[in-house]
């Protein structure tokens, strides 16, 4: 705006000057499209100055964020392939890496040929050249900046690592190029390197995609910071004579810090004298409001889950917070702001936690993982222990990880299916943890304790026995958990319940099982059994009624053929796929009627498309039974196929069903698209589906 004395910006309402007693100044006005700035603009001097009003819109649902805090435990909606981009990325390093000059080289791993690069990338020239453009701007308006990021660019070049190309020598529209802008990362509060400068391969050519779209994706070589509390630190030592070799910047702010005070690890605190982590809460003025109830919990983190108890209680609050629906700025209702001042209280009265770093014994000749799991109607997690026994037979058990959950709102989850959400959460957590410790302590055995003998039970059933939801969480778990020996544990002696019912502050340091475990796993000559599930068997929940089989008590019908029959009688007799489908679905729905009141029986004449589905489905699920089993057989006990397959990286879906697995999974097609079902070649149906698709598509 060039030469610009006022301006104002309608409408100004009476309400707005009646509020805000400066009418000069523009202010927030809520209509039914949303907050508009409105008022008066004061005077402007004269000038090239300019005035933008700029608005952005924040997709960030702060529901959504909230409801994470209690979203029950999932598996994964990918199969997993036998050959996955990571073993392609290792096995594409291992045959170009080589040594020349002193130097590593490799080629880049790309999914696409490197000659069709161009097609896929199009024009990255005039975006990189526009962004460097802005960074010149940048550097130049900081001198600061411009003199480290030349410094970082100049040792670059020296080093080998960049040189001059003269891009004329090019045809930019055939030869495979792509131009990598790069920026400035600031951190002016690190110890060491305040300047990173980022190459930006991430960048989206003309065509919307970048280099990286076109690489495979390696495995993670970085620890996460889950696997280094549990292994090791950052150099610094309870004696500073050990520190007298290790580079400066290599140590903990050691410039800046006393041995005496405490580094400060996410939430925890690490005691370097002690060799400890310490939890105390910072204690502020009481919360009262939701806003400042939420902000007090959101302060609370435990990575490993040593106070894991606590957070169960504040997660518990803060869930009942939320759900309350009252302001930000408003006191929450009075039993929810009651159980906030009693947990609040015993916060106060807490004493420090103080929970030793450093787990295993002097002179250790065994370790074992014990893990436990539990869940009650408001909560589940899992702890795990890291059992020691040194070599006169003294044996410590000790708390190296735990994580709680808290139910999901409106669930309606059965607490067998609570049970096994506490399960599988203990199976990836007690998978993650050996991981992290493997390659630091031998471990010689895994033990994996749950309190429901449901759950243990389904352990024991192949999961195509099972319901779906069950079923894709339990064979998840036997995949995690091959190799480990699930147990039963009483609810008054498993550490779990802990988490599943929570802990007073004021109580948690004290308590008799979540810091060690179960005393009478101390003794030397326990010994941990497998579960029996014989007992419970019999009148297991969530197992599938197979069609063509009544539950017992039923009416009794005089049908003695296997449902494979049925299916293989009714494919036989007809020569049309479609009018078996139909006779088939009738036969489902007769059955399935059988098993129903008259109210809840389906009785109208004609049927629905899942009806009919379902019976394609079934029809195919027996003809690849017929020519696929034992490629069947192998998938359902973890294994490769080994026959003809094998090239399609065949797959079992949750109904039982041979897809194609490939490298799809993360393009945006539908999934019956990018996981095809499997047709045997010679099979009678095959020819019967290929000819009714050709009928159909005829003019």
């Amino acid at each position: 705006m060039h030469h610009a004395t006022s301006a104002t910006l309608l409408p100004q309402s009476e309400e707005l000057t009646r509020h805000h007693r400066d009418a000069a100044q523009p202010r927030l006005v809520h209509t039914q499209f949303g907050y508009i700035l409105a008022g008066n603009l004061p005077e402007f001097s004269h000038g090239n100055s300019a005035v933008s009003l700029f608005c952005r819109d924040c997709k960030t649902d702060l529901n959504s964020t909230m409801k994470q805090f209690w979203q029950s435990e999932s598996v994964p909606q990918e199969f997993t392939e036998h050959e996955s981009e990571k073993v392609q990325c290792e096995e594409h390093f291992q045959k170009t890496v080589k040594l020349e000059n002193k130097q590593f080289e490799v080629s880049i791993p790309l999914k696409v040929p490197i000659y069709d690069i161009n097609n896929y990338i199009g024009d990255s020239l005039s975006l990189a050249l526009k962004r460097f453009l802005n960074l010149e701007k940048k550097l130049h308006n900081d001198p600061s900046l411009f003199k480290e990021y030349k410094s970082f660019i100049d040792e670059y070049i020296d080093l080998g690592h960049a040189s001059s190309v003269d891009i004329s020598q090019y045809d930019l529209n055939k030869d495979p190029i792509y131009f990598i802008p790069h920026h400035a990362v600031l951190k002016p509060d690190a110890v060491s390197t305040k300047l990173r400068v980022v190459m930006d391969a991430g960048m989206k050519g003309s065509n919307k995609m970048s280099l990286n779209d076109l690489l495979l994706t390696g495995p993670v070589i970085q620890a996460d910071m889950f696997d280094i509390l549990h292994t090791s630190h950052k150099w610094c030592a309870n004696n500073s004579a050990i520190l007298s070799d290790i580079p400066t910047e290599k140590q903990q702010h050691s410039d800046e810090l006393e041995f005496q005070k405490e580094i400060k690890t996410l939430g925890l605190k690490f005691n370097v004298n002690t060799d400890s982590f310490q939890f105390a809460p910072m204690l502020e003025q009481p919360a009262t409001t939701k806003r400042q109830i939420l902000s007090f919990i959101s302060q609370f983190f435990d990575l490993l889950g040593l106070a894991g108890p606590l957070f169960v209680q504040a997660k518990e609050i803060m869930q009942s917070l939320w759900t309350s629906k009252v302001g930000w700025d408003s006191a929450p209702p009075p039993e929810i702001l009651t159980k906030w001042q009693e947990f609040y209280s015993s916060l106060t009265r807490m004493q420090p936690l103080t929970i030793k770093r450093n787990v295993c014994l002097d002179n250790q000749t065994n370790a074992e993982l014990v893990g436990f799991s539990d869940s009650s109607a408001k909560a589940y997690g899992c702890a795990i222990y890291l059992r020691a026994t040194d070599k006169n037979g003294k044996i410590s058990m000790s708390l190296i990880s735990s994580k709680p959950r808290i139910t999901p709102l409106n669930s309606n989850l059965s607490m067998p299916r609570l049970e096994l959400n506490a399960a599988l959460l203990l199976a990836k957590t007690m998978a993650r943890v050996y991981d992290s410790l493997k390659d630091e302590l031998q471990i010689q055995n895994v033990y994996i304790h749950s309190d429901s003998q449901v759950v243990l039970a389904w352990l024991k059933t192949n999961p195509i026995k099972l319901n779906a939801y069950v079923a894709n969480r339990i064979k998840l778990m036997q995949q995690l958990t091959n190799n480990y020996l699930w147990s039963y544990i009483k609810t008054d002696q498993n550490p779990a319940d802990c988490l599943s019912r929570g802990v007073s502050p004021c109580d948690l340091m004290q308590h008799p099982l979540w810091f060690n475990g179960p005393k009478f796993m101390l003794d030397p000559d326990y010994k941990f059994t497998e579960f029996n599930y014989e007992a419970v068997k019999c009148n297991l929940p969530e197992v599938k009624v197979v069609s063509g089989e009544l539950n017992e008590g039923g009416p009794v019908c005089a049908a003695s053929l296997k449902v494979n029959n049925v299916v293989g009688n009714i494919i036989t007799k007809y020569s049309s796929i479609s009018k078996a489908q139909r006779v088939l679905a009738y036969v489902q729905r007769f059955i399935s009627n059988l098993k129903k009141t008259r109210s809840e029986q389906i009785k109208c004449n004609y049927l629905t498309y899942s009806e009919l589905n379902q019976a394609l489905l079934l029809i195919i699920k027996h003809e690849q039974m017929k020519y696929f089993s034992s490629d069947i057989k192998r998938l359902q006990e973890g294994k490769q196929t080994e026959s003809s397959l094998k090239g399609l990286n065949p797959f079992l879906d949750a109904d039982g069903l041979l897809r194609v697995g490939g490298r799809l999974q993360h393009s945006a097609l539908p999934y019956a698209q990018k996981h095809q079902i499997i047709l045997p070649n010679d099979s009678y149906v095959t020819q019967l589906i290929v000819r009714n698709e050709h009928v159909k598509l005829l003019p």
